[in-house]
């Protein structure tokens, strides 16, 4: 008897470590654990999106395929000069290999991708192809894949940016860039009496998220 109440015990712990104790699921552990975990547990990319993406890698011939598909091995850099095909750099100065990688009007020239896009026409079709993935399975997508790809992709930025293994828990992915300095603005201390500068060619927005921080100061 002193064992079973001892062995429910335990169960009961297990239990509420299984719950939902961050950003996670019941079939996939915490996200920070994850990116924490040494050795590292990421999962392969779906075979389904794989192969949509070895698709996607032919109407996009410029473009190396490990671009498009992370599981694709990427092929070491040799010489002084490699080439855009081996470096996954694209020649913004080839007019006519750029119209192929934006969705845009042949007649503007877009000048301001830096406000509302405009989105590379590669990663509008990666996205919507993710999108069918997560159709095709809601459930499974949602409950057991997502996180863990969440996690890898968070550990990639993490490894672009030359963070050492033991930061990239501080690395967190964000819609936009206006998200993230509201974090920030909403989580720097302020007291009554301070002042907050800002420049005058400041974003309308984070004028707006200053303006409202002092109100609530």
């Amino acid at each position: 008897l002193a064992r079973s109440m001892a062995d429910k015990k335990e169960e009961e712990k297990t239990v509420k470590k299984r719950g939902y104790q961050g950003f996670g699921s019941f079939h996939s552990d915490n996200v920070e654990d994850q990116i924490r975990a040494v050795p590292r547990t990421d999962v392969p990319l779906p075979e389904a999106w794989r192969k949509r993406a070895r698709s996607l890698a032919s109407s996009f011939p410029n473009v190396p395929l490990w671009v498009i598909d992370p599981d694709e091995e990427q092929p070491p850099l040799s010489g002084s000069s490699p080439s855009h095909k081996d470096d996954g750099l694209v020649d913004l100065e080839d007019q006519e290999l750029t119209k192929t990688m934006f969705l845009l009007e042949e007649e503007t020239t877009f000048l301001n991708h830096g406000a509302f896009g405009a989105a590379s026409s590669l990663l509008v079709e990666a996205a919507q192809a993710w999108r069918l993935h997560a159709e095709r399975q809601p459930l499974r997508f949602i409950d057991r894949e997502l996180l863990p790809l969440l996690v890898r992709a968070t550990r990639d930025v993490a490894e672009f940016i030359g963070l050492p293994e033991e930061q990239h828990r501080n690395v967190v992915l964000l819609p936009n860039v206006t998200t993230g300095l509201n974090a920030v603005i909403q989580s720097f201390p302020l007291s009554p009496g301070d002042t907050v500068f800002s420049l005058d060619i400041g974003y309308g927005a984070i004028k707006k998220l200053l303006q409202q921080r002092c109100l609530e100061t």
